[in-house]
């Protein structure tokens, strides 16, 4: 089961207080909008009230796929969740550890300025995924 709750949130732009949803897990066999919503980020997305500007505003969570049998935590003070969403697509697809690591190198070639780690599964077979990136904002939950 997916749970969410909501924060409150103030614009870095105009000071406005807002309401965010904040997932702290996504089952995306149960609430199969929810997977869209990460792979593109809009899950991760605040817009103002007032300024109607957007915002990047990433927070950890559990992603639980039972159809593909896995479940990975984002966690956003390590992780920025582009490659966590890449590392999504290589898991759904029942691509090996090797593929992983390969997808690792090409991330730390294309930019020098992450540091990007992808571990292995642990002993409750959940998968271990960090990448180290200092965002321009980001709000403290």
């Amino acid at each position: 089961m997916s749970s969410s709750r909501n924060i409150k949130i103030t614009c870095p732009a105009c000071n406005t207080e807002g309401s965010y949803t904040v997932w702290d897990s996504v089952n995306v066999d149960l609430d199969p909008e929810l997977k869209s919503k990460v792979m593109d980020g809009s899950l991760f997305t605040w817009v103002c009230p007032n300024c109607k500007k957007k915002f990047n505003a990433p927070y950890s969570f559990l992603y639980h796929d039972m159809a593909h049998n896995f479940k990975v935590y984002f966690d956003s003070e390590k992780s920025h969740i582009i490659p966590f969403v890449e590392y999504l697509r290589v898991k759904e697809n029942g691509l090996d550890m090797k593929a992983i690591a390969a997808i690792a190198a090409k991330f730390r070639d294309e930019n020098p300025q992450m540091n990007i780690l992808f571990d292995s599964i642990t002993a409750d077979k959940e998968l271990l995924f960090w990448c180290s990136l200092i965002l321009p904002w980001m709000p403290t939950l």
